[in-house]
C-alpha cells in the first residue's frame, strides 16, 4: 500500500507528470539564465523583463541582440515559475474541495419510520458491545454516548505518557483520567476497555520522557532485572487504580511490524527484554488483576493490518505468536482486530477467514477502531447502487455479520462516535481528502445507513439471557427522540474546518493563470517588434570597397 490513497492516484500521476515537466524546464532555464549573467553582467542591467522602453544606451548592435537574448530567456524562466504555481494551486484546490453527495440517509429514515429502540438496547439484549471512543473534555457526543453506546475506549488519557506527571515513569497524573472513567461508568453506565498497557509502534509518544532518556543512557544501562521490575510496576500501577471501573485491558497494542516481524526497533522494552516483554506484560497483567463485582478481567493484544489475508507476511507473524503464546500458557484471553479502513477497504473474505483463525485457538476477540472513509466508496464499481452512504453501510454490515458469525466474537467498537468529532478531520492528510465522515451518525447525530445496518444485524442475533453488559444498563430513557439531536460543533467538526480555504486557493490559481496568459501575451506582442541591425563592415568588406 503506498501513502497516496488509491482513489487518488491517476490525479496526483498528473500532479507528478506536470510537476516533473515545470522542474526540467525551470532548471534548464535557470542555468541559461546563469550563464547570461556570467558572461553579459553589463548588458543584463538593461535586459528588463517586459520593458517596452527602449534602451538608451549607445551600445554596439551585437550588444542589443544579446539584451534581447537575456530577455528571451528571463521570460522562460518566468514562465516556468509561474506554470509550476498554477499546477500546484490548482490541484491543491482540487483536493480542498470535497465533492457533495446527497444525503439519503435523511430520506431513508422517513421510510423506515422511527426505530423505538436504540443499538444500546438490542447490544445490551444480545450481550454484544457496541462501542465508540472517548476524548477528554469532549462533550459534543456526549448526548449519543448516553443513549446509544454500550461501551467506550479511551482515545489517548490511559496511555503512559498521558497519565506521566511532567515526564516521570514512576508518578502519575490521574485527574484527567479519572474525570473520564467515573464519567463514562458512573454517569453512562458504560463499559470501558483499558487502552492501553504497552504500545510497540508509537514508542515515542507512548513512553514519558524521562524513561525514554533512562534507556537511551548507555552508562549505566537499563539491567534485564530493572527492565521487568519497570515494566510491572506501570502495569500493576494503571489496572489496581482502575480495578474497579476497567476489566478490559489491550494489555500490548500493535506489537507486529509490517514485514511480520515482532516488535519495532525503538521499543524500549524489546531492546532489553526481546519478544519475551509481550510474555512478562500478560503475565503481570494477570498477577495485578483483581475481580470486581464478580466481573473478571480480560487481556487483549490488539493489533492493525491493512491485509487481512492469510498470506500476509503480518498475518503470518501475528498468528504465529498467538499459537506461541496459547502453547506457552501466557494469559491471554482475546484479540482486538483494528479495522480502519485509510486508503483501501478490505476484502470481507480474507477478514472472515483471519476471524476464523483466531476462534479456532479458542480466544475471545473484537471489532476495536471500525471507521472507513466515506470517500472510499465513491469508485466502487461492482455494486448495483452509487449512492456511497448505502455503499458505507453495507461494507459495515459484512464486517458485523462476519464477526458475529462466531461465538467469540464480543461486539465492535467504532474509532469514533459521531461525524462531528471525527479524528480523520483533524489529520492534514485526509482533511484535505474529505468527506471522510466514517460513522454511522452525521454531524448532528443523525442515523445513516449505517446504523439500521448494525442495528438489523444485531436484532437478527438471539437473544441472551446471561448477558454480562447487562450489569451495565442504563436507566430507562426515551429511546425514540434520537433523530433529534441539535447541530453539534465539536472541535475536529468538518463543517468548521477550513471554510474559506478552497475559496482562497481557487482565486489564487486564478489570479496565477492570468498571470500566466498576460505574461505570454505580451511576450508574443513584443517578439513582432524587430530590431534594426547595422553590423560594422569587416576587414574584408573594407578590403572590396577599396
Amino acid at each position: 500500500m503506498g501513502i497516496i490513497p488509491k482513489e487518488f492516484e491517476p490525479i496526483f500521476s498528473i500532479f507528478l507528470i506536470f510537476i516533473l515537466f515545470g522542474l526540467i524546464f525551470f532548471v534548464l532555464n535557470l542555468i541559461l539564465f546563469a550563464k547570461s549573467l556570467t558572461i553579459h553582467k553589463k548588458e543584463f542591467t538593461i535586459a528588463l523583463l517586459f520593458s517596452t522602453s527602449k534602451s538608451k544606451s549607445k551600445s554596439k548592435n551585437k550588444n542589443e541582440i544579446k539584451c534581447r537574448s537575456i530577455r528571451k530567456r528571463n521570460f522562460f524562466l518566468w514562465w516556468s515559475v509561474l506554470f509550476l504555481l498554477t499546477i500546484f494551486c490548482l490541484i491543491f484546490c482540487l483536493l480542498l474541495i470535497p465533492p457533495q453527495f446527497e444525503a439519503t440517509y435523511l430520506t431513508n429514515a422517513i421510510e423506515k419510520g422511527n426505530v423505538s429502540k436504540s443499538l444500546r438496547q438490542v447490544s445490551i439484549e444480545t450481550g454484544k458491545y457496541f462501542g465508540g471512543l472517548l476524548r477528554i473534555e469532549e462533550t459534543c457526543d456526549s448526548h449519543l454516548l448516553n443513549l446509544e453506546y454500550s461501551s467506550v475506549t479511551p482515545e489517548n488519557f490511559l496511555k503512559w505518557s498521558h497519565l506521566s506527571s511532567d515526564g516521570s515513569y514512576t508518578e502519575y497524573d490521574w485527574k484527567n483520567a479519572d474525570k473520564m472513567i467515573k464519567q463514562a461508568t458512573n454517569d453512562y453506565h458504560l463499559r470501558v476497555r483499558g487502552h492501553t498497557l504497552i504500545w510497540d509502534t508509537r514508542w515515542r509518544t507512548f513512553y514519558p520522557k524521562r524513561l525514554q532518556e533512562k534507556f537511551q543512557n548507555k552508562s549505566p544501562q537499563v539491567s534485564v532485572s530493572e527492565a521487568k521490575e519497570l515494566l510491572k510496576n506501570h502495569i500493576c500501577t494503571v489496572m489496581q487504580h482502575y480495578k474497579d471501573h476497567v476489566h478490559t485491558w489491550d494489555v500490548i497494542n500493535e506489537p507486529m511490524n509490517s514485514e511480520g516481524g515482532i516488535g519495532s526497533e525503538g521499543n524500549l522494552f524489546q531492546k532489553i527484554l526481546g519478544h519475551k516483554y509481550i510474555h512478562y506484560s500478560l503475565q503481570y497483567a494477570r498477577e495485578c488483576s483483581q475481580e470486581s463485582n464478580n466481573v473478571t478481567t480480560t487481556l487483549f493484544i490488539n493489533e492493525a493490518f491493512v491485509d487481512y489475508s492469510l498470506d500476509s507476511p503480518k498475518v503470518k507473524g501475528f498468528l504465529s505468536l498467538l499459537k506461541n503464546l496459547t502453547q506457552s500458557n501466557i494469559p491471554l484471553d482475546g484479540v482486538g482486530i483494528q479495522g480502519h479502513a485509510m486508503y483501501q477497504l478490505q476484502n470481507n473474505n480474507n477478514i472472515r477467514d483471519f476471524m476464523s483463525q483466531i476462534d479456532q485457538l479458542g480466544l475471545k476477540f473484537e471489532i476495536t477502531e471500525l471507521d472507513s472513509r466515506l470517500r472510499l466508496f465513491t469508485r466502487e464499481k461492482k455494486s448495483s447502487t452509487s449512492d456511497p452512504y448505502q455503499l458505507q453501510a453495507d461494507y459495515y454490515r459484512d464486517w458485523v455479520n462476519g464477526c458475529f458469525h462466531f461465538a467469540n466474537c464480543q461486539g465492535i467498537t467504532f474509532w469514533g462516535v459521531s461525524d462531528a468529532t471525527s479524528w480523520y478531520d483533524s489529520f492534514m492528510m485526509f482533511r484535505w481528502l474529505r468527506p471522510n465522515k466514517p460513522y454511522i451518525f452525521d454531524y448532528r447525530g443523525r442515523r445513516k445507513q449505517g446504523w439500521h445496518s448494525l442495528f438489523d444485524a444485531f436484532s437478527n442475533l438471539p437473544t441472551n439471557p446471561n448477558s454480562t453488559i447487562a450489569h451495565f444498563a442504563p436507566s430507562s430513557k426515551d429511546f425514540t427522540k434520537t433523530e433529534q439531536f441539535s447541530s453539534c460543533s465539536g472541535k475536529y467538526s468538518t463543517q468548521a474546518r477550513g471554510k474559506y480555504l478552497p475559496l482562497i486557493i481557487g482565486l489564487l490559481s486564478l489570479l496565477l493563470f492570468i498571470l500566466l496568459i498576460t505574461s505570454i501575451l505580451l511576450f508574443f506582442k513584443k517578439s513582432k517588434k524587430t530590431i534594426k541591425i547595422n553590423p560594422e563592415p569587416n576587414e574584408n568588406q573594407n578590403l572590396i570597397q577599396k
